[in-house]
């Protein structure tokens, strides 16, 4: 017999929905933990059993629930976060679907109590599969979510969990990053008896009261903090410095208008900065969070609401970028140690040196007691200068000079053969322009034969796809700001003084140590071989006894 088409009961539709909200215990502390968030709460505490299939609980001391509202606040799409079309457009809660509570009570026990803020009485609503009761309850002022014998009607979900340790680790993770997201709540996590309290605190010394339980005190101790705005778009928080990589990518959070997201954008703009100066299978750790317009962002593109969708995504990928790769050109740039007088080369494996523990910033291989044998940069000075241990002892390398050289060489090689190698930009770069078009079209036919692929895509915007590979340390939203302003003083960019100037400016940036020791070396080679003129090693690598410090530092 030929099935028909029927309305699905709520309870049934609320269980399959359950199946998108509720993968796992840690998605019902999420949500319960953003609905008390919503509610204005400043403390919110959570107890745990059995890795949460057991007891799921929270408690909070925010608006609370009036009576009326108990029945409907475990009904599907019932919310008080929205009431018409146009909210939707911008979307200043974390929840906004009321579907959540719904869900969780289609495959859980639940048990709601509440008291309105200036109430003296509080009621309480209990369910068990489609059966609800509502009474009288004495609480506190705020509310309280008991989830219990979580998929006890669905075992083939429960089939499908991990341990209990697993799903404990899970839970914990979520109560770590939304407590990462409100500083200004107090949290508290109960487990086994056992209880742990973040106070609330200020940005000013979230630090030591929130970071350093969560991030633990090695972040703490060389994070940098960020912080930058434009039009209408702010970015801050704390990202590690070169010196703070990890063996794991665990402390990666972005948070965007107080949302928890593992948006790709967002961590692919982080990735690309730091690509080039960390060393493979390393990772950097940030916590940082994004403001901006609620109509400038979607939140609304994925059940979980992990995932966004921003407005002007070019724009914010390309601002991101900026502002980390700042705040980590600008820590190269500060506290560095002054150099000692020039003494011979050998004083600097001495064990005092190895005593003061600033220096490893500065000359990381040699400051670990393990210098890195044979010829090898050892270390990297302001950006200008490179530490290079020789079978003769040490030199020093000129960086400017050494990148100069090393991008002319490929630049001239371009030039008179073939194109540059390629690589695509994981999202194009746009940047804004104010000289006539014509100029833009001749720059980009100018910069195809060195691997650029740019070309003009609206009224005074340029995009820019792909760059050249050799070159992977430039800031190329930097770069093609100072090639638009060159090329208003000449007449045309094929003009001798453009391309010198073009050199210069990729010469400029900031390289890793690891980068720097590759370059060297081509460059070594290339000497060598023929390709360039022996005349530019004494140009860029020079005795230490010869060098004028003074030069560097004033």
């Amino acid at each position: 017999m030929q099935a028909r088409i029927h309305q699905l009961s709520a309870y049934l539709a609320s269980q399959i929905a359950a199946g998108e909200v509720v993968e796992r215990p840690a998605s019902v502390l999420k949500e319960l933990l953003e609905n008390s968030i919503d509610a204005g709460s400043r403390q919110i505490n959570v107890s745990i059993e059995n890795g949460g299939l057991g007891l799921i609980a929270v408690q909070d001391d925010g608006q609370g629930i009036v009576q009326d509202d108990l029945a409907l606040a475990l009904t599907a799409h019932a919310t008080s976060k929205i009431t018409q079309q146009q909210d939707l457009e911008a979307i200043i809660s974390l929840g906004f679907r009321g579907e959540a509570l719904a869900s969780i009570a289609s495959v859980a026990e639940v048990t709601l109590q509440s008291r309105p803020l200036g109430s003296l009485q509080g009621w309480k609503i209990h369910s068990l599969g489609e059966q609800q009761s509502i009474m009288p309850a004495a609480c506190a002022p705020g509310t309280y979510v008991e989830i219990r014998d979580l998929f006890y009607n669905t075992p083939a979900r429960r089939k499908f969990l991990k341990s209990e340790k697993t799903e404990l680790l899970h839970l914990e993770e979520v109560f770590k990053r939304i407590a990462l997201s409100h500083f200004e709540i107090g949290f508290q996590w109960t487990y086994k008896g056992r209880t742990k309290k973040l106070d609330a605190c200020t940005k000013n010394n979230a630090l030591s009261k929130r970071l350093a339980p969560i991030y633990g005190a090695s972040f703490i101790e060389q994070a940098l903090y960020v912080e930058a705005e434009q039009d209408g778009i702010k970015i801050w928080g704390w990202i590690s410095s070169k010196e703070g990589m990890r063996a794991h990518s665990d402390l990666q959070n972005w948070y965007v208008n107080g949302r928890m997201v593992r948006d790709r954008l967002l961590l692919n703009a982080a990735r690309q900065v730091y690509q080039e100066v960390v060393m493979r299978h390393q990772h950097s750790a940030y916590l940082l969070y994004l403001e901006l317009n609620p109509r400038d962002i979607d939140v609304n593109v994925h059940p979980t609401k992990h995932e966004v969708r921003f407005h002007e995504a070019r724009f914010l990928y390309g601002f991101i970028a900026h502002a980390l790769k700042k705040a980590l050109q600008e820590d190269s740039l500060r506290s560095r140690p002054s150099l000692p007088s020039a003494k011979p080369s050998t004083p600097f494996l001495k064990n005092e040196f190895y005593e003061q523990p600033s220096w490893a910033h500065v000359w990381p291989r040699l400051a670990s007691g393990n210098p890195t044998e044979g010829p090898a940069i050892q270390g990297l000075l302001k950006d200008k200068i490179a530490l290079w241990s020789t079978e003769q002892g040490f030199k020093v390398v000129d960086i400017k000079g050494l990148l100069a050289t090393f991008v002319d060489y490929h630049l001239q090689k371009a030039s008179c053969s073939e194109s540059l190698e390629s690589r695509p930009l994981l999202i194009p770069l746009m940047v804004a322009f104010k000289v006539p078009e014509n100029q833009i079209e001749a720059l980009g036919e100018y910069l195809q034969t060195y691997g650029f692929t740019l070309g003009v895509v609206g009224p005074g915007k340029l995009r820019i796809s792909k760059v050249p590979a050799k070159f992977s340390w430039i800031a190329w939203d930097e770069f093609f700001k100072n090639m638009l302003l060159e090329i208003q003083h000449h007449e045309t960019v094929q003009q001798p003084k453009f391309y010198r100037k073009m050199v210069d400016f990729m010469s400029n940036f900031e390289i890793s140590l690891q980068q720097s020791q590759e370059i060297l070396e081509e460059v070594l080679q290339l000497i060598a071989a023929g390709e360039i003129e022996n005349l530019v090693q004494s140009r860029i690598i020079k005795e230490m006894a010869s060098l004028d410090f003074r030069k560097i530092f004033f």
